[in-house]
């Protein structure tokens, strides 16, 4: 799933609206207080058709609209961080939008539905944390026989 994110036609066809990739953020995201200054700050990084897209929201058919389960909405970028932040919480109140520190990133964050290529967005420190701890390394462990 995290070889997926860097993809970019899997990234399209899970329905992004996005021009390049792969997104790497600078640690001055870590500086927003507001969600209207972060609102702008995504559409000043070529987010604003994506931030558009996750404004719609459909009405379910069937009995879960009577159950509290009335809408599906839209699932929009992951921000993976390498440090709790208020911006976390900032990033939270916008709908469809998640946030993650590096180390609690897992396959339903990064493929939601088991559908590959949600766009995600790194911070500079999450890429050091990454490569620094070695996460998600395919290390091999020869297995002793008894």
């Amino acid at each position: 799933a995290l070889g997926a994110v860097a993809n970019e036609n899997l990234v399209k066809e899970r329905g992004h609206l996005i021009k390049n990739l792969p997104l790497i953020i600078d640690n001055k995201i870590y500086e927003i207080k507001k969600t209207k200054d972060l609102i702008k700050f995504l559409e000043k990084i070529g987010l604003e058709n994506e931030l558009q897209r996750l404004k719609t929201r459909k009405v379910k058919a069937g009995q879960g609209s009577k159950r509290g389960r009335k809408y599906k909405n839209k699932k929009g970028p992951l921000f993976v961080i390498g440090k709790k932040n208020n911006v976390s919480k900032i990033l939270s109140s916008i709908r469809g939008i998640d946030c993650a520190l590096i180390n609690n990133i897992n396959v339903e964050l990064l493929a939601p539905g088991g559908v590959p290529g949600r766009l995600t967005l790194f911070t500079k420190d999450a890429i050091d944390v990454l490569k620094e701890k070695k996460l998600f390394e395919n290390i091999k462990q020869e297995k002793k026989i008894k």
